[in-house]
């Protein structure tokens, strides 16, 4: 654990693992072949992708072919990703009890994204909500 992270890297990983299986017994059997990722930052190429200038703006990623959009000769493909990135989401968080609240926020908004959902939908629906993802 470097000086600036509230919780080491295994903490964090346990904790999104334990959100996000809570969250795929939710989504039955949509949420399939799916990878989480945890980086400490985003990368340029992340950013750039994303149009994104301010790194820590981005606190998730998800990366790979929404559900919404597979026919049926969808298979046989490396799994699609989420990408937490750590340092970002601990920058936002105001202690670690935190952390939690915002990987589960930060995993629903990039389940969105992989159920086909677009950010002004899910930027929608978070403002109807009262929700930040």
């Amino acid at each position: 654990m470097d000086s600036k992270s509230m919780i080491d890297e295994e903490q964090f990983m346990e904790i999104a693992i334990s959100i996000f299986d809570g969250l795929k017994s939710f989504f039955s059997d949509k949420l399939q072949n799916i990878a989480l990722v945890v980086e400490d930052q985003p990368s340029e190429e992340q950013l750039q992708s994303l149009n994104i200038k301010n790194n820590q703006q981005l606190l998730g990623l998800y990366q790979g072919c929404p559900y919404s959009k597979r026919g049926v000769g969808y298979n046989l493909v490396a799994p699609d990703r989420i990408v937490l990135f750590k340092n970002n989401i601990e920058e936002r968080a105001k202690s670690p009890e935190e952390i939690p609240d915002i990987i589960e926020k930060v995993l629903i908004h990039e389940i969105g994204h992989y159920l086909g959902l677009g950010e002004q939908q899910l930027r929608f629906l978070e403002k109807k909500n009262k929700v930040r993802f």
